[in-house]
């Protein structure tokens, strides 16, 4: 197994005479920089030992446990001060705790998943993460400034909110993760700014100050909303990615850890797309009013959803049949098992046939009219409404 390590601007909450401390190394349920989230329960339940900056050939210079208080993961130890180097360190953490605020002492703890089921891929907002559900933690160290990259309090620190842009819309089919995959894996903050909701600012590569030449990882964007070509370039915002984001703001989908003015800024992004469709946006709800959905709302974000599927399944059985192959076999068996899923609503269907048929108007002129304008569309594949 490898040992992987992450490196964070804890908070110290204290530093004692006889080198105890406490530092908050993890906040439970937020992105980090490297795209991982850690769960609560993730932690084993053992002590580790302090080593200064991973160097595992340094004698220990104390031990730590985890704790998980709330959503925070907290490491309590404390240093052995017979030892040269653990008294430089504590010192040193004192006086980041006591001086010029806020503390800047970064530290970092290396790690193991445990297992197949320590870990598992997922989505946020469009975005590609890992979920860190169990870990052997190994050991943490104090480290130098700049060490690594990955913070626990991501969502706190950045405001990542990329402004209001007017823009081409589309009402196409929208398939998220199939565009953001467009983008090179370094993206023009420009193009950036204008793919995605939300970025994480603190991941800007700078090049020589000027912002032109700046790029973004496209890891580091959530909310893609634009249509991307093969050539990576951005296009037009779509209409159904807006509306979707919005929904999630508002807590569908599990919610969205954007919070604060970050929020704010993505959702006036998002509801300006839509303005330049001529459309309304959905009102952004309070943080503290967050909830379910409508099922209006549902129907349609799943009927997009459904829609979206089938087209990347058409898409990619005709590129495949090009070269003579098909679908894997785990994805031709997840697609025949929602064929199956579709088949078992057949009994919803004829009562969804039953409420249109009791929609339609009396006179017999109007009825043909409308069952032809609604076979044709589904014929060219126009959504009506």
């Amino acid at each position: 197994m490898k040992t992987e390590r992450k490196t964070i601007g804890a908070t110290i909450q204290k530093a004692d005479e006889d080198g105890t401390f406490e530092a908050q190394i993890a906040t439970f349920g937020v992105i980090d920089h490297d795209g991982d989230v850690v769960e609560l329960g993730a932690f084993a339940d053992h002590p580790v030992p302090i080593l200064p900056a991973h160097d595992g050939q340094h004698v220990p210079m104390g031990k730590a446990v985890i704790e998980e208080r709330g959503n925070q993961a907290v490491a309590v130890g404390q240093f052995n001060l017979e030892i040269p180097a653990a008294r430089d360190w504590h010192s040193a953490l004192k006086f980041d705790l006591a001086n010029i605020q806020p503390p800047v002492q970064e530290w970092s703890w290396g790690f193991r998943v445990l297992g197949p089921e320590g870990a598992r891929a997922d989505q946020v907002d469009g975005q590609p993460i890992r979920r860190l559900l169990k870990v052997d933690q190994r050991e943490i160290s104090p480290v130098l400034r700049g060490a690594s990259v990955g913070t626990a309090t991501l969502m706190a620190k950045a405001e990542g909110g990329t402004g209001r842009h007017t823009s081409k819309t589309s009402t196409d089919s929208w398939q998220g993760p199939a565009n953001q995959g467009r983008l090179p894996e370094l993206v023009p903050l420009e193009d950036a700014r204008h793919a995605f909701g939300w970025i994480d600012l603190e991941q800007v590569k700078d090049a020589g100050g000027r912002r032109r030449h700046c790029h973004v990882p496209k890891t580091a964007g959530r909310f893609c909303h634009h249509e991307i070509d093969e050539d990576g370039t951005v296009g037009a915002a779509s209409v159904r990615a807006a509306v979707a984001g919005i929904a999630v703001l508002n807590g569908a989908r599990g919610g969205s850890t954007v919070t604060g003015k970050a929020r704010d800024d993505l959702y006036a992004h998002l509801a300006g797309h839509l303005e330049d469709a001529d459309l309304e946006a959905p009102e952004l709800r309070a943080e503290d009013e967050l909830g379910g959905m409508k099922l209006t709302s549902e129907l349609e974000l799943v009927t997009w959803d459904v829609e979206a599927v089938l087209g990347r399944v058409a898409d990619v059985v005709a590129a495949r049949a090009k070269n003579g192959g098909d679908l894997g076999k785990e994805a031709k068996a997840l697609a025949l098992e929602l064929g199956g899923r579709c088949s078992d609503l057949e009994g919803v269907l004829e009562q969804l046939r039953g409420m249109a048929e009791n929609m339609l108007p009396e006179d017999r002129a109007a009825r043909a009219a409308a069952k032809f304008l609604a076979a044709d569309a589904l014929r060219l594949g126009v959504k009506t409404g």
